[in-house]
């Protein structure tokens, strides 16, 4: 009975040292750089009630691979797979009021996105209505390059 007990307690203590190294980081992570270009701006104008801005987005990782399943680092170092990285997509109008915002995450697991064409829209709350300001998107992330963010050409919308 001792005997049982022992190796019940020494393979409970083995899987308690073995889970968290398995589960453990490598420590070293394969940056990822995101690219983002509109290519076609919002249109203001008069009476307008709906804005759209179109975009594409590249989501890259030029020193990392996998290899037989396993995230390599200039195909040498194993390593963790490339870093997500969050896109923040922000309507703004002229008074400092922000609209619509989007989180969109980039990345190679199941389900994140990794490149293509995107579209944000804007529109009036209520039929009927029309915009009187000017409109902006703001674009921001931060990737293995730092901090980014710009903005979309301006929308100017008027009421005739």
């Amino acid at each position: 009975m001792k005997r049982k007990v022992f190796e019940g307690l020494a393979i409970i203590t083995l899987l308690a040292i073995v889970i968290p190294f398995s589960a453990c980081s490598r420590g070293i992570h394969i940056p990822s750089y995101l690219s983002v270009d509109v290519t076609q701006q919002p249109v203001g104008g008069y009476n307008v009630n709906k804005l759209s801005c179109v975009y594409t987005v590249s989501f890259t990782y030029p020193n990392g691979s996998l290899v037989n399943g396993e995230w390599r680092l200039n195909g040498v170092n194993e390593a963790d797979p490339p870093d997500d990285v969050i896109l923040t997509v922000v309507w703004y109008n002229d008074k400092g009021s922000k609209y619509n915002q989007e989180e969109i995450r980039f990345g190679v697991d199941e389900g994140d996105k990794n490149s293509g064409t995107f579209s944000t829209t804007w529109q009036t709350p209520s039929a009927g209505q029309v915009f009187d300001k000017t409109f902006w998107v703001r674009f921001s992330w931060e990737d293995g390059d730092g901090k980014h963010e710009f903005e979309s050409a301006r929308a100017v919308c008027n009421v005739r």
